[in-house]
């Protein structure tokens, strides 16, 4: 069984299209869209973890070994 958080639900769309960082890369060719689509993604996931905010709807599963003590839930809610 696995700790911590899983996620569950990816979000449905990214910050950036693909045409969008194309022309801002001026690339004209589709031979490099997978490479682009997944810099897009990365780039997406360091923002997410430098801001600690989820930019789109994700949906997320905390599975834990045992129930916190009041003072572990507390902790979780204050941290920064």
């Amino acid at each position: 069984m696995t700790f911590g958080l899983q996620l569950i639900t990816a979000p449905e769309s990214e910050p950036v299209s693909l045409e969008q960082s194309k022309t801002h890369l001026r690339v004209d060719y589709p031979d490099d869209d997978s490479y682009i689509l997944a810099l897009i993604s990365a780039a997406r996931e360091v923002v997410e973890g430098k801001l600690r905010r989820a930019v789109f709807e994700q949906t997320y599963q905390l599975t834990l070994d045992q129930f916190p003590y009041p003072t572990e839930i507390l902790a979780l809610q204050h941290r920064e």
